[in-house]
Parts: C-alpha cells; sequence; structure tokens
C-alpha cells in the first residue's frame, strides 16, 4: 500500500500545473490525456519499426512472433502506460527467444518517440502525432553451439540408459546451435523417462549452463538423481463424503506393489473423472518412500451435487410448443450409480389434443460393475410421434456393458428389445424387433471439446430382427 501511494504521489507532482490545479479525479485523468494523447477513449495507436542487424530473415519472422509490442500494434493500446511497460519488458522478452535460438551476445535496444527505453519511464513524453512511433533494434550476436554436454546420473547407472537417445532427438548434441529448448527438454524428458520406467522419485538435480563467448559454444552439465525404483504403496482416498472410498479405490484400480508409472496414475485419474458424480479427481504421489520402499498415493476427489433437474421450452410458428424436463441423481447408493429421467410434449397448438406427442426415457448406470473397466447400462423409453403422414407408438428397452479396454480405446454393447406400431395412408403395421447395437471408438484427443492434437474413430454395427415379421437385416458404420 505504501508503494502504491508514493508512485501516484510521484506521478501527481509530475503533472502540469493545469491538472494539479483541481483534486478531482476527472481532472487527474483528463491530464494524463493531455500528456498522452490517445491515453483515454480509444486504443492509444502505435507503429513498430523492428530492425535486425544481418541477413537472418527465419530469425526475423521467429522474433517478430514473440515480440508483444509487434504483436499489439495491430490493436493498439488502452493507454500510454501500457506501451510503455510492453516497451521496457521487450528486451527481455526477444533475449529469451534469442537464447532459443541459439544466440547469447545479443543487444537489444527499444525506444519510444525517439527516447530510448529503460528501467525509468517517467520522463518519456509523447507529442500530438499519431501513430506514436516505436523502433526496435536487435543485434543477434553470433550464433553459439554445443560443445562439451555431460549428463550424469546420480543413482542407479543402469537408469541412465536411453538417455543419449533423447539428447540426440532433443538437440543437445556437441557441434549443434545452443538453443536453451534443447537443454530444458532434455532434462525434462530424461526424468520423465525414469518415472517411466519406475523410477518415482527421479529429478533433475542441478543443470550448469556456461556461455565461452570467445569460442562461441555453450557447455551443459545436468546432474540427474535417479532414485531408487519403485512400486504403488497404499493407496488413500480423501474428499469422500458420499461416494464409498472403496468404490473410488476400485474405480482408480492402481495396482498396489506393481511398478510404479505415471501413465497409470493418469488413467486411474480418467477413470475417476467418467464418474458422473465426480467433479474432479487429483492424484497426489508422496515425496518420500514407505517403509517397504514404495510410493504411497492419494486420491483427492471433489464431489458434484447429488441430484440437478432441469427444463425448458420452445415455440414454432411450424411445429407448435414443445416442453422439456429432466431430473437425475449422480450416486444413488454410494457407489457411483447414477439414474435420469426425462420427458417431452410437443406439438401444442394441434387441432385436437389427440395431436400431442410425447417421448419419456429412463435410464440408469451401475458403473464398476465387474472391474474398473466395465459398466453396466440399461434404459426404457417410450414414443408417441404424430407427424402428418403417419401416427406411431413405440416402446423400447436395453441392458449392455461398456468398457474402457485403453485409455484411447472404449467399447459398448446392448441387447435391445422395441415394439413399434405405426399407421399411414397403406393400413396399420406392428414390428417387434430384436437388436444387438455394439460401437467401438478410438480417441487421441487431448482434449474432447477443444482439442489440438490427436483424432477420433467410430465404428458402429447393429444386427436387427423383426420377429413379427420374420425379417432381419444389418447395418453399420464408420466415421
Amino acid at each position: 500500500m505504501l508503494r502504491t501511494i508514493i508512485v501516484l504521489a510521484l506521478a501527481y507532482t509530475a503533472l502540469p500545473e493545469q491538472v494539479r490545479a483541481d483534486d478531482s479525479a476527472d481532472s487527474f485523468f483528463d491530464g494524463l490525456t493531455q500528456l498522452w494523447p490517445g491515453s483515454s477513449g480509444d486504443n492509444l495507436e502505435f507503429s513498430v519499426d523492428f530492425r535486425l542487424e544481418g541477413d537472418l530473415s527465419d530469425l526475423k519472422d521467429a522474433l517478430e512472433d514473440v515480440s508483444a509490442l509487434v504483436t499489439q500494434s495491430e490493436e493498439g493500446v488502452p493507454a500510454a502506460e501500457t506501451l510503455l511497460a510492453l516497451a521496457r519488458d521487450e528486451p527481455a522478452r526477444l533475449t529469451a527467444a534469442l537464447y532459443q535460438e541459439g544466440y547469447y551476445g545479443d543487444r537489444v535496444e527499444v525506444s519510444v518517440a525517439g527516447q530510448p527505453v529503460g528501467e525509468d519511464t517517467a520522463e518519456i513524453a509523447f507529442d500530438d502525432a499519431l501513430p506514436v512511433p516505436v523502433t526496435i533494434v536487435v543485434d543477434p550476436g553470433p550464433l553459439f553451439r554445443f560443445e562439451d554436454i555431460r549428463i550424469v546420473f546420480d543413482g542407479e547407472q543402469e537408469a541412465g540408459d536411453g538417455s543419449s537417445a533423447i539428447a540426440e532427438e532433443t538437440g543437445l548434441v556437441a557441434e549443434r546451435p545452443a538453443r536453451s529448448g534443447a537443454i530444458l527438454a532434455t532434462g525434462r524428458k530424461v526424468v520423465a523417462a525414469l518415472k517411466d520406467r519406475g523410477y518415482a522419485f527421479a529429478r533433475l538435480e542441478t543443470q550448469d549452463v556456461a556461455a565461452d563467448h570467445e569460442r562461441r559454444t555453450v557447455s551443459v552439465s545436468m546432474i540427474i538423481a535417479t532414485g531408487q525404483r519403485t512400486s504403488f504403496g497404499d493407496v488413500e482416498v480423501r474428499g469422500a463424503e458420499r461416494y464409498s472410498t472403496e468404490l473410488l479405490r476400485s474405480r482408480a484400480a492402481i495396482p498396489v506393489g506393481e511398478d510404479y508409472s505415471p501413465k497409470t496414475l493418469d488413467a486411474a485419474r480418467k477413470r475417476l473423472a467418467k464418474l458422473d458424480g465426480v467433479a474432479g479427481a487429483r492424484i497426489v504421489e508422496a515425496e518420500e518412500p514407505d517403509e517397504y520402499g514404495r510410493i504411497p498415493v492419494i486420491i483427492d476427489v471433489t464431489e458434484r451435487k447429488r441430484r440437478y433437474f432441469g427444463a425448458n421450452a420452445a415455440i414454432s410458428s411450424v411445429d407448435g410448443a414443445e416442453l422439456n424436463a429432466y431430473w437425475g441423481h449422480r450416486n444413488v447408493f454410494g457407489g457411483g450409480e447414477a439414474f435420469r429421467v426425462e420427458g417431452t410434449l410437443s406439438n401444442f397448438g394441434g387441432d385436437a389434443i389427440e395431436e400431442l406427442e410425447y417421448e419419456a426415457k429412463f435410464t440408469y448406470i451401475w458403473p464398476s460393475v465387474y472391474n474398473a473397466y466395465t459398466d453396466y447400462l440399461t434404459s426404457v423409453s417410450a414414443k408417441h410421434e404424430e407427424p402428418d403422414s403417419f401416427e406411431s407408438d413405440e416402446v423400447s428397452a436395453s441392458v449392455g456393458v461398456g468398457r474402457r479396454f485403453t485409455p484411447d480405446l472404449t467399447g459398448e454393447i446392448s441387447l435391445e428389445a422395441s415394439w413399434l406400431q405405426a399407421e399411414d395412408a397403406l393400413g396399420a403395421n406392428e414390428f417387434f424387433l430384436i437388436s444387438l447395437p455394439g460401437e467401438l471408438v478410438h480417441d487421441t484427443r487431448d482434449n474432447s471439446l477443444d482439442p489440438t492434437e490427436g483424432w477420433r474413430a467410430t465404428f458402429f454395427s447393429e444386427p436387427v430382427t423383426d420377429l413379427q415379421n420374420s425379417q432381419s437385416y444389418f447395418s453399420s458404420r464408420a466415421q
């Protein structure tokens, strides 16, 4: 608070006399507008002249991509203070980008309205000319290359197998451009590879990077603490208020006594998140092994409200009005059992009450019925439709199972029975259908709602037999 008061006081004393003559807030901000045109109302416009010494067009493109001034120049900034803050932070941002490309002897200069920008921007003032000119001059210096690379393992030496291949993949190899990203990626990937092989306590102990400006080389030394290879220990469940802790532990299916693997924990978290009553699941690993050398695991869950309901209505000059309502329970008996009841009434506004259409459905899910990977599914529904050309009534019921074979591959199969009666201009018909619909889904997307990578493929098949009319057919689709 003291720092804020001092800054405001300094800003106040720096204002012109005509601004300090009136202590009102309106006059204060009017004064800022007089000092820096465009700092209120519309965005302050500015233009950027980006200069890179040397014929390095690819490098210039990369630097312009990370430059906040270049990016923001398209829309302007809300105030002069924002522009000066961006200019003050620009050298550090560009220097980090140059390190990413292997340049460690850089010089970055930024000026606003012809005045160099440093740590203190209080003396910089703009005239009335817009857009405000901004100049960025970058001298990248020479390209540095890796020279001496050392990755030392403090622990079980055989744990280091594969580190050379990782360094080759990331680019941390002698004579290659000394990109800082290669250094960071190598340390991260080596530790991740160790964890995948059961070294739960592996970590990057030290990382020393030295640049020799005379030789234009960079040397890197890493010490990786491997720790001991370990297995999963006891699993503790926290945060469960209405869920059975045994159900959550079973659903997670973390194999106590088997080799530690981050992929196992990630798969367990995804299985828990599939429970309708779980709003979030966090899996925390212990920082130290237990007395048996195993790694204890804590499952911390956040539950959603057990009951929910909703309703909506729509109206159309063609189809009339429609009402829809639903009610559900996410955790009936404490084992994640969930049901949902929903109903729809439509075609309001017809000539007679008999023209109303309706649909009612009940669904029930019993998770982890056989094991952590299998769920029991059942549903019952009834429907009446009465469009212009025909009238139909249908009642159906189904039972089935859904199973997660791998984190990316899921399947579902059910046995469904349906009775259908339809009447049109040619007469009335009755059907009794028995079907066996099945579906396989392979989904590698990183996010189902907003994916940035991966793909999704679906295969569906359904053999159907009409017992009423002694007919059979088969349908399938893939997408």
